[in-house]
């Protein structure tokens, strides 16, 4: 495949890396990302979930049950976006980051385990009580 503005070959979005380069670096291209990712961030369920996660100071893994502080979940799409899923509140999950490489892993392979959503009690973690919790 040859870059869009010359003949060179395209390595990054059917443009050459010279090309490439000048493309990202467009007003226009850069005011539509910095939109997305603004959208991206208001109406994602995905974010939505981080935030009580934070504010609670962790969850529990839905993969594996283990109680993790906040700064050791990732929020998971159940079924992938790429793959057809919906950015809804049913299709987030809370996960280790060991556990969310091993979901990651089986939905690359298209493993159909990867799609059943697995959902523990959330509760606070091991560590995070509040003052007067005893």
């Amino acid at each position: 495949m040859r870059c869009l503005d010359c003949k060179a070959p395209a390595v990054l979005r059917g443009r050459c890396e010279r090309h490439h380069a000048a493309y990202e670096r467009r007003p226009g291209v850069r005011a539509r990302r910095a939109r997305r990712s603004v959208l991206a961030a208001v109406y994602s369920e995905a974010t939505r979930l981080r935030a009580p996660v934070v504010a609670r100071g962790g969850a529990r893994c839905a993969r594996c049950g283990v109680l993790v502080l906040a700064d050791g979940v990732d929020v998971d799409h159940v079924r992938a976006l790429a793959r057809g899923g919906e950015d809804t509140d049913g299709n987030v999950q809370t996960l280790r980051r060991p556990c969310h490489g091993v979901e990651r892993a089986r939905t690359s392979r298209g493993d159909s385990r990867s799609q059943e959503v697995v959902r523990g009690p959330r509760d606070d973690p091991v560590g995070c009580e509040g003052p007067d919790d005893s």
